[in-house]
């Protein structure tokens, strides 16, 4: 088993920000690798872990009920305002399950069937991250209703000092 770390994360702006607390364990851990270098043991790294935990965001400043109007007025305009809304409501201020694998190999780290359930949407997201080139392909699909299509699907990808964002409305929309 692998415990994380403690710290502070709070992120948002003046109007509404949001902090992050929760738990997160790996288990069922393999991990093999070598190399006479950093770089060669990171490069040769394979393994596998099964993640589990809770996240717990609540409001650090600002306002959830005016935030929450704000951003569902303006998805009637926008499925970033729209997924922004979709978040507020189903994860913000509610302990949210964490579950989900994630594999290591050709200096890629790939997440598969991570979920992150709400209270009122589930998060899908798939993943791959290298190491190598300090890049990441990240899709995330929002479902607020019953298990069906994507309301909303973020993309986030590009170098992880600086990805690119997109927002649009999934099929279930």
């Amino acid at each position: 088993m692998l415990r994380g770390t403690a710290g502070t994360n709070i992120f948002g702006n003046d109007s509404l920000s949001v902090s992050v607390d929760g738990k997160i364990s790996i288990m069922n851990i393999g991990l093999q690798g070598r190399g006479d270098t950093p770089e060669a043991i990171r490069n040769s790294l394979t393994g596998h872990g099964e993640v589990s935990g809770y996240l717990y965001p609540a409001v650090a400043k600002g306002s959830l009920s005016f935030a929450s109007f704000a951003t569902g007025v303006g998805s009637l305009f926008s499925s970033e305002m729209g997924f922004s809304s979709a978040v507020l409501q189903g994860f913000v201020n509610h302990q949210s399950k964490i579950a989900g694998e994630l594999q290591l190999g050709g200096g890629m780290l790939t997440l598969r069937d991570h979920s992150v359930q709400g209270q009122n949407a589930i998060a899908l997201i798939t993943s791959r991250t290298s190491f190598t080139a300090a890049t990441t392909d990240t899709t995330i699909a929002l479902d607020t209703g019953t298990r069906g299509p994507a309301d909303f699907v973020m993309t986030v990808k590009g170098p992880i000092s600086s990805p690119t964002m997109t927002t649009g409305r999934g099929p279930g929309r």
